[in-house]
């Protein structure tokens, strides 16, 4: 297969795009702010949401390193990753 001028154009301007957003992708979420799913988005569209009851689903929260832990020994696995980490107190 034969490449033209204009594919190989195509492909440079392509490569550029990606290496920008390579660059970009690190401000952008570097300056997002930490959400927390329940409260942030979840608590605001009480009124639209809806509730489906579903069988052989499971649901986790894996907020915390301990939360996956517990989620995997359920299922007879163990986290990929060494868990270190201290429980935090809770008032």
């Amino acid at each position: 297969m034969r490449t033209t001028s204009s594919d190989e154009e195509s492909l440079g301007a392509h490569a550029s795009c990606v290496a920008v957003w390579a660059l970009k992708k690190h401000d952008i979420y570097r300056n997002l702010e930490l959400t927390n799913f329940s409260r942030d988005i979840l608590q605001r569209a009480v009124e639209k949401a809806l509730i489906l009851e579903m069988a052989d689903v499971d649901w986790s929260d894996w907020g915390r390193p301990a939360r996956i832990e517990a989620s995997l020994a359920r299922f007879g696995k163990h986290p990929p990753f060494h868990v270190n980490y201290q429980q935090p107190v809770l008032a």
